[in-house]
């Protein structure tokens, strides 16, 4: 298809597929379908944000092998430090956006990178935002470590063909609360948040600055960055790492990541509980 011009015959047709299918159940699988035929990506996950609530699946088309390992704990709380996530809670408004230009500075060197990334088996991605009254749709698109990374003529044409599949999505929308279809997601039940939980984890055996700091580690800050964030010196922001691991009872980045996961299972909804101490609580039980 010509780069330069979205009026080919080609892209005719693959809008003819979205416009299709608006307001049916198959319009996830036509609209991942059509964004793969005029990009190189080749994995799409769609997940719907309400507010300070957790992601709602929509559709995804990775093979079933690789689901258990990828979008069960992303949907059970990794998604917490996945920086897309964090362009939700900063209502950033609609757009195309590319996980190299928004991910922190030591990101790529996290262990939720590392576990959860190598899971999915992406070399890039990025994630079109779309808001629609109080929801916001982030179709997330990936291409696998067996592809060819995507150029910059593919990203232009992906923004410019970015205005019309925003209102498909939106007029989709629309018309699912109409007719009232659950089965898609025009109408979705919105699940309980973990944001509370991010929150109070470990406040209970940390200071409110350690607290701070173990959240932006885990979201891939690195220390030199923490500083600038905090306004403190590096070397504080080392001090404090080192009293953090000492507390925790941790010596790594990947036991702090393992000890956040599962702390966050316990979390119940509506609950003000550090979710470390019922972690703790349920571990000694268990001696």
């Amino acid at each position: 298809m010509s780069v330069s011009s979205l009026k080919s015959v080609e892209w005719h047709t693959y809008l003819g597929n979205i416009v299709k299918y608006i307001g049916h159940s198959e319009f996830p699988v036509s609209l991942c379908e059509t964004i793969k035929e005029i990009t190189p990506f080749d994995q799409c996950l769609i997940a719907a944000f309400k507010d300070q609530h957790g992601p709602i699946h929509v559709f995804d088309d990775l093979i079933e092998e690789r689901k258990a390992t990828t979008l069960s704990p992303y949907f059970k709380g990794a998604y917490l430090l996945d920086p897309f996530y964090g362009l939700v809670q900063d209502k950033c408004g609609d757009g195309v956006f590319e996980l190299k230009e928004i991910a922190p500075d030591e990101f790529y060197q996290t262990h939720y990178y590392k576990t959860y990334y190598h899971g999915t088996r992406l070399m890039e991605e990025l994630a079109l935002f779309i808001n629609y009254d109080n929801l916001t749709i982030v179709i997330s698109l990936g291409i696998r470590l067996s592809g060819s990374p995507h150029k910059e003529r593919d990203l232009d044409r992906l923004r410019r063909a970015f205005p019309v599949i925003a209102e498909a999505v939106r007029k989709h929308m629309e018309i699912s609360r109409i007719t009232n279809q659950q089965e898609e997601f025009g109408a979705i039940t919105i699940g309980p948040s973990l944001d509370t939980g991010f929150q109070n984890f470990a406040t209970d055996h940390l200071s409110l600055r350690e607290c701070e700091i173990t959240k932006l580690v885990l979201k891939g800050h690195s220390s030199k960055a923490i500083a600038r964030l905090l306004d403190i010196s590096p070397d504080t922001v080392k001090v404090h790492r080192k009293n953090i691991h000492t507390k925790l009872n941790i010596s790594s980045q990947s036991e702090l990541f393992s000890l956040f996961l599962d702390a966050l299972s316990l979390v119940k909804m509506d609950s003000s509980d550090d979710p470390l101490t019922l972690l703790m609580n349920q571990r000694n039980q268990a001696y």
